[in-house]
């Protein structure tokens, strides 16, 4: 089974990425106006560019799919993989579309939560993985 997921359709990531863009934005500014507080112009320039990088980087992040697949008792994603027979329990959020994993050996290779778009894919995952508990 595949699916993919793109952040700004899910609630939890879409807070995580918007977090994490007005961290940067926040300390790039601050940074900026420290370093150029003598010079307006270099400082509204060196703002500007730096909020525009940082705004698109957010739509980047944002729009980007994230791929998964289950293949051979396996869960897949980019980098991190979990054999189905490494998930003790599961703890499904519907609101979130987010299913957490509780594994019996937990590695940092290992996923711990899977991100959906939509409630269809997420129960059909949820089903895919119950067989295996």
């Amino acid at each position: 089974m595949i699916w993919t997921y793109q952040p700004f359709k899910n609630p939890q990531m879409k807070r995580f990425w918007l977090s994490v863009c007005v961290v940067l934005l926040i300390a790039g500014n601050l940074l900026s106006f420290v370093r150029f507080q003598n010079d307006f112009s270099r400082l509204m320039f060196s703002s500007i560019t730096f909020t525009m990088a940082v705004a698109f980087f957010a739509i980047l992040m944002l729009r980007k799919p994230r791929y998964y697949y289950i293949e051979d008792q396996t869960i897949y994603s980019a980098t991190k993989r979990t054999k189905l027979t490494d998930i003790e329990d599961i703890d499904v959020d519907s609101k979130n579309l987010v299913i957490k994993l509780k594994l019996i050996n937990p590695s940092s290779m290992s996923l711990k939560k899977i991100y959906f778009d939509n409630i269809d894919n997420l129960k059909k995952v949820e089903e895919e993985i119950r067989k295996y508990l």
